[in-house]
C-alpha cells in the first residue's frame, strides 16, 4: 500500500509538486477485477498544492503481489475546471455500472510498460472513450492515450480496446493498437 503512495508522490514531485505538500485522502483500496493473479490494482486519491492552488487527483496503482512493489501508476487530475462565468459543459460518460475504465487503462499501462520498460509518462484521454455492446454478455471499451517513451523524446499516441464481461465487470482482454 505504501508503495503506491510513494510512486504517486514521486510522480507528482517529478511534475513540480513540493513533496511536503502532497496529501493522501485515505489508504488505497483493492479494485475488483484486478489486473491479474500476479498483480493487484489499488485505487486512491489525494491533493497537493501547486502554483494554481490546491489540486486533487485519483490514482490506480498496479502492485506486484509477490514483492509488494508498485509496477505501474495511472494518475488523473480530478480538480474541477474553473467555469469563469460560463456554464461548464459536462461530458456525459456511458453507463459503466459494471465496467471500470480504470481496470482497462491499468492493464493497458502494464502492457505499455512491458513493451518499453523506460516509459516515463502514460496518459489516457477520457473524452475518447466509447463503449459498444458486442453480445448480451460482453462489451468493448475503446479509447486513446499517449506515452512518453523516455524523457526528452516525443509522445507516442496509441489506441486501446478492452473487452469486459458485462455481468460482473471482469476484464476479458486488453489490446493496444498504434
Amino acid at each position: 500500500m505504501l508503495a503506491c503512495e510513494r510512486a504517486a508522490r514521486e510522480l507528482l514531485v517529478s511534475k513540480g509538486a513540493p513533496a511536503a505538500e502532497v496529501n493522501f485522502s485515505s489508504s488505497p483500496t483493492v479494485a475488483p477485477g484486478s489486473a491479474g493473479d500476479k498483480q493487484l490494482l489499488l485505487r486512491g486519491g489525494g491533493s497537493y498544492r501547486s502554483v494554481e492552488g490546491v489540486r486533487t487527483f485519483s490514482y490506480n496503482c498496479n502492485v506486484d503481489a509477490a514483492t509488494s512493489e508498485s509496477v505501474g501508476m495511472v494518475m488523473r487530475d480530478t480538480t474541477p475546471a474553473a467555469t469563469k462565468g460560463k456554464t461548464a459543459v459536462v461530458a456525459r460518460e456511458p453507463d459503466l455500472t459494471h465496467l471500470s475504465p480504470a481496470v482497462c487503462e491499468s492493464a493497458v499501462a502494464a502492457a505499455l510498460k512491458k513493451r518499453s520498460l523506460r516509459v516515463a509518462d502514460i496518459s489516457f484521454e477520457s473524452a475518447t472513450r466509447t463503449v459498444k455492446q458486442i453480445s448480451p454478455t460482453t462489451a468493448e471499451l475503446r479509447g486513446r492515450g499517449k506515452a512518453l517513451p523516455a524523457p526528452g523524446t516525443p509522445y507516442n499516441h496509441f489506441g486501446f480496446e478492452c473487452e469486459f464481461d458485462t455481468r460482473d465487470g471482469r476484464l476479458l482482454s486488453a489490446r493496444l493498437d498504434n
